[in-house]
């Protein structure tokens, strides 16, 4: 957004220096053509274009341009950072808007009169703006609407000082959360907005989502019951058993999210799935629920998920320089084949994000290779190529169209089958490098899954140059951690000298006698999380034993030898730095 917002401030700079150039070079070229040229011809009649009588130009002309220029820099930014906040067509609304005011500006310049030209510009101006203003309108619910009586109701009670009433939405009250439902069109949307906000379970689901957020929730498990109820959230990746809330409070809140997701909100023993989007606090997220009756009652489990991740860098995810180093290797190469791995919910998708922001896709053509019913974050200068269902029924006619635009980099995740993975192997030797991934435990698994495809022998194993795997981790509250010296036998355990670390690190643990919890991490004694990665350059001779469908023990050792560190390696710097404890190193590894 910032990007944006700059570059449309500077466009406006330019434009309002080009327009002080264009009327000096046409004052000079007026004083040198005059004895040739009539004023009337360059200037108009007195009082027209931007002169006053003589050649000098008009103080009030000049300052009444002024006034619409400013209005149009200000309105524009507006414009730019709208469209961004409701996520709509930025190159669309910023095109339009700026490049209707460019072209009216320069007619300006050229009509001779000036009240013509200056009504050119104030239409530039405004008319655009208004056409924008009722697009984006219909987009957004009655309280965010601009330009209505109550959004003028509110500009004048804001200048007056006094407090002007105007009708609140139940998304004007706290908690500041805002339901947005996934809908085709804005009639369907408000089909299922409208029932929500007049049901009495409205502001209930509203506290009960927000509630869920504000502990850092990214899951809910509910178990509804009449009479009794049982909670659980997901807080970094473990199961937080949480106190219980109202049976009927619960039920009305489940009933509106229901009716916010298109689904049954009477039928409490189908299973039912649905989505819905949100903003907390401005944070655009996205909700998955999914509801099914069991003997006793209805359970529930609804995820949340970033739109857009906050990780945007790999130096984000906490990965030490040196690997960061060898991955950006991988992707400035050629040609080859990158693999990217994790166990499921480890963080794969966003690790792959970052590395993607961290090639180089402006000297290089990036496509992304996406099946339809799984979409990832759109990226810049990342061209998308979806697979519908008849796409699967000729695959390699869309890989052929897909490779007919000449990509150098090509990211395929979740291989379908070997076939596919073939096909990309053969396009790295036209020079394209392939990124790709898989579910696995650790870099060795992960060659050996993707070998279990049944490529051609030599296909992938000639061609794979890296492999990534991570786990993610609680990482311990800086707040609150404990320190404690850790017991010779775990150090020979893991591999440590005597004395080399003086502290390992510990949650706090509260005792009954202590009133108040850690007001960072709210007595878990975790706050956030850390990942540990294990990154092995693949050499020719981990080529020649993969050709040769090794097993896992000896594909291991031959990784060690070509120089990988485990992911216990790499978690012991972690457990030094006091980022996170043993139990919790020892939980993620073992899982």
């Amino acid at each position: 957004m910032t990007q944006s917002s700059l570059s449309f401030r500077q466009l406006g700079r330019i434009l309002f220096s080009l327009a002080g150039a264009s009327m000096g070079l046409t004052s000079a070229v007026a004083s040198a053509a005059t004895p040739w040229l009539l004023p009337e011809l360059l200037w108009g009649q007195e009082g027209g274009g931007w002169s006053g009588p003589g050649f000098y130009f008009s103080i009030l002309k000049i300052v009444a341009f002024l006034i619409v220029y400013l209005l149009w820099v200000a309105i524009g930014d507006w414009i730019n950072q709208d469209v961004q906040r409701l996520d709509l067509d930025h190159n669309l609304w910023n095109g339009l808007y700026f490049f209707s005011f460019v072209a009216a500006f320069f007619l300006f310049l050229l009509i001779p009169f000036f009240p013509v030209g200056y009504l050119l510009v104030c239409l530039a101006t405004f008319v655009p703006a208004l056409i924008y203003t009722s697009h984006r309108n219909k987009k957004v619910s009655i309280e965010d609407r601009v330009l209505t009586a109550a959004h003028f109701k509110r500009i004048i009670g804001r200048l007056s000082g006094k407090e002007v009433k105007v009708a609140v939405s139940p998304d004007d009250l706290p908690p500041p959360i805002r339901f947005d439902p996934i809908a085709k069109t804005q009639q369907e949307k408000n089909l299922r907005l409208i029932p929500a906000r007049q049901h009495p379970g409205y502001q209930s689901a509203r506290e009960f989502i927000a509630e869920a957020l504000d502990r850092r929730g990214e899951a809910i498990d509910l178990m509804v019951a009449p009479t009794s109820t049982t909670l659980r959230y997901m807080i970094d990746g473990v199961w937080i058993n949480m106190p219980p809330v109202p049976p009927e409070s619960a039920m009305a809140a489940v009933e509106v999210l229901k009716i916010l997701c298109g689904l049954n909100p009477q039928d409490r023993t189908s299973r039912q799935q649905g989505k819905l989007d949100l903003r907390y606090h401005d944070v655009p997220l996205s909700l998955t629920f999914a509801s099914q009756g069991v003997a006793g009652g209805e359970r529930v489990v609804i995820q949340f998920s970033e739109k857009t991740s906050r990780f945007r860098k790999l130096e984000d995810l906490g990965m030490r320089p040196k690997l960061q180093e060898t991955i950006k290797n991988f992707l400035n190469a050629p040609q080859g084949i990158i693999v990217f791995s994790a166990p499921p919910g480890h963080g794969l998708t966003t690790t792959v994000t970052c590395a993607i922001l961290s090639g180089d896709r402006f000297s290089r053509e990036w496509i992304s290779i996406e099946d339809e019913q799984k979409t990832y974050e759109v990226i810049e200068n990342v061209q998308p190529y979806i697979i519908t269902a008849q796409d699967r029924q000729n695959l390699d006619g869309f890989l052929d169209k897909v490779f007919h635009m000449e990509p150098n980099v090509v990211v395929c995740r979740d291989l379908p089958n070997g076939k596919v993975l073939q096909r990309l192997a053969e396009e790295t030797e036209n020079n394209r490098l392939v990124i790709t991934t898989v579910r696995a435990k650790d870099c060795c698994e992960a060659l050996l899954k993707l070998m279990a495809l049944q490529p051609p022998a030599k296909a992938f194993p000639e061609k794979v140059i890296g492999v990534v795997n991570q786990r993610v981790m609680r990482r311990l509250c800086d707040k609150c951690r404990q320190p404690y010296p850790p017991p010779p036998e775990l150090l020979q355990r893991l591999g440590i000298p005597p004395g080399r670390i003086q502290a390992f690190f510990r949650p706090h643990v509260p005792t009954p006698e202590e009133k108040e919890v850690c007001p960072q991490c709210q007595g878990l004694g975790y706050f956030g999380r850390c990942a540990v990665f294990e990154v092995l350059v693949v050499n020719d001779n981990l080529r020649k034993i993969l050709g040769r469908q090794p097993d896992y023990a000896t594909l291991r050792k031959a990784a060690r030898a070509a120089g990988m560190a485990t992911l216990q390696e790499e978690g012991v710097l972690l457990l030094a730095q006091g980022i996170t404890s043993y139990e919790e190193l020892a939980r993620v590894l073992q899982g």
